[in-house]
């Protein structure tokens, strides 16, 4: 039989001297000093008014108008997202609908390719609302949009394509012209 030893109680941390515990998220009593402190801002009330108000110090007051406009920016950035997602849903619907209509007619009959183009545009949208629309090849390759792949050298295309060189800089980096 092994003895195990006794372990000491391990005593709970301590707030550091005036500060709470509790994150200012869930503590009531700071949600009810927000509630007012976003009313008075939005009558356009100043520091010293909100810290009156409130019954607080100054610092105190600072530190919750700036709560306030997290809580403020934190739902402005869910109702976009909410209205990103509403958005990709309906086109995904739109989709469906068209697709479902182009295919319903047999091989042998004409389909209306209206249905194809209505399927496009609402994934050209989606790809708009997610950022992932395609790149015109220009931007990849850093060059400018009037200058075209016929307007330069075999060297300058290869180099390019090594990504060693970028057409209108000088330097170590570009190719040499002979």
């Amino acid at each position: 039989m092994t003895k195990t030893l006794p372990t000491p109680p391990i005593k709970a941390e301590k707030a550091p001297k005036g500060r709470k515990s509790k994150s200012w998220r869930t503590d009531a009593e700071i949600q009810t000093r927000l509630s007012v402190v976003a009313e008075l801002m939005i009558r356009r009330a100043n520091m010293e008014q909100i810290a009156k108000a409130t019954g607080s110090a100054l610092v105190t007051a600072k530190r919750d108008v700036a709560r306030v406009r997290t809580l403020w920016r934190e739902a402005a950035l869910e109702n976009i997202e909410d209205r990103r997602q509403e958005a990709i849903s309906q086109y995904k619907a739109i989709q469906l609908r068209a697709w479902d209509e182009y295919t319903r007619k047999k091989e042998n009959e004409n389909k209306n390719p209206r249905f194809l183009q209505i399927v496009m545009d609402a994934q050209s949208h989606i790809d708009d609302i997610e950022g992932t629309k395609k790149i015109p090849p220009q931007l990849l390759l850093n060059l400018p949009f009037y200058q075209s792949a016929d307007d330069l050298t075999d060297d300058e295309l290869a180099a390019i394509i090594l990504a060693k060189h970028k057409p209108g800089t000088s330097g170590a980096s570009s190719s040499k012209k002979a």
